[in-house]
């Protein structure tokens, strides 16, 4: 996990930008990104942005930390981009990611997302 990794969430379609984060387009934005350092499941939020949680299914870092992001849309699909390394990395063999979404994404036409947690497609393997 470092800089230039990225995080890609993908709707069913495109979604309000503005359910995401408030007063957003879906144009490039800074954001801050948190990694939670929880043993053999580290977990992965982007500050302020509803989006939810990534439980990242291996233990990647050594040490909570907060770094600095890019955001941006595109169709249906959000890629947050880490724009720096979060410290005390470790190398993790295979994982399967598990997203819980957040309920207040809603898509163009205002309807709610649902937020049952979704499994990464396929075989496990090395996320970052």
């Amino acid at each position: 996990m470092g800089t230039g990794d990225v995080i890609t969430h993908t709707f069913s379609e495109p979604v309000s930008p503005t359910s995401v984060l408030a007063g957003w387009s879906g144009a490039s934005a800074a954001v801050s990104v948190t990694i939670t350092n929880s043993a053999s499941n580290d977990t992965v939020t982007v500050v302020g942005v509803n989006l939810g949680t990534i439980a990242t299914g291996g233990d990647h870092v050594g040490g909570t930390s907060t770094v600095s992001a890019t955001m941006v849309m595109s169709g249906s699909t959000i890629r947050v981009t880490l724009s720096q390394n979060p410290g005390s990395l470790k190398t993790v063999a295979s994982s399967t990611m598990v997203w819980t979404p957040c309920g207040l994404v809603r898509d163009l036409v205002g309807n709610a997302m649902s937020t049952p947690p979704r499994t990464e497609i396929g075989a496990p393997k090395q996320n970052f």
